[in-house]
């Protein structure tokens, strides 16, 4: 057993191709800014430094039945760790669900939030809809421009880091019906800001991490850390 592996007894490596999504898309523009935050963070990815960044950033998993491991969160990252062609990752077991019907399973996934019943262009899927179209593994996501415009209007101050499931996919499918030029390049600076400012308004309110409903003191420290 490697020394590091004291400090995280409960994380597994795992191959990532393994890994099944609960989503049908990704913002691939978010993907290539993670994936370069990434490579600059740990120097070219040494070994040691990705090592130590990969047991801090454990993918959250499911275990399905027949064993299945479907990833809930850090789909994001899932992918910009394929791009730089890492191959394993660590997964942290949240729920092991693995002796579940398939029926039982998913009732249970949905009623667990951990489940973004949408397409790639923000469209509304039952369960089985979804099930349909799911991806095998992360390389059959979907791009959604929207979802990467939602990451760089939180960045830009637009709205605070929330923790409700599937916060930024919310903001997205705001943004989607309000900037239909954002479809082509969601990075553009005109484009994020005239987001930021349709984040701050009326229709925006009941959105997770608008600025008028969350505390100032959190809001502050969520724009700062993200």
């Amino acid at each position: 057993m490697n020394s590091n592996d004291v400090d995280f007894p409960e994380l597994q490596l795992t191959e990532i191709l393994r890994l099944r999504p609960t989503q049908l898309a990704v913002g691939m523009q978010q993907v290539k800014c993670k994936a370069n935050k990434i490579k600059k963070k740990c120097a070219a990815c040494q070994r040691k430094k990705l090592d130590r960044f990969l047991k801090n950033k454990p993918l959250p998993i499911v275990k399905g039945p027949r064993g299945v491991l479907y990833i809930v969160d850090h789909h994001h990252l899932c992918c910009a760790l394929h791009q730089l062609g890492v191959t394993q990752a660590y997964v942290k077991v949240i729920k092991d669900w693995s002796a579940k019907g398939e029926n039982d399973f998913w009732q249970d996934m949905q009623r667990g939030g951990y489940l973004w019943l949408h397409g790639p262009a923000g469209e509304p899927l039952s369960v089985g809809e979804m099930l349909r179209r799911l991806p095998r593994d992360i390389t059959g996501l979907d791009d959604d421009p929207y979802r990467s415009l939602a990451a760089l209007v939180r960045k830009a101050g637009g709205y605070c880091k929330d923790w409700t499931p599937f916060s930024e996919f919310r903001w997205a499918n705001y943004f989607r019906e309000l900037l239909p030029e954002a479809s082509q390049d969601p990075a553009r600076p005109e484009t994020i800001a005239c987001a930021v400012k349709l984040a701050a308004e009326p229709s925006a309110l009941g959105l997770p991490g608008h600025l008028l409903g969350t505390k100032s003191d959190l809001c502050s420290q969520a724009i700062r850390y993200s």
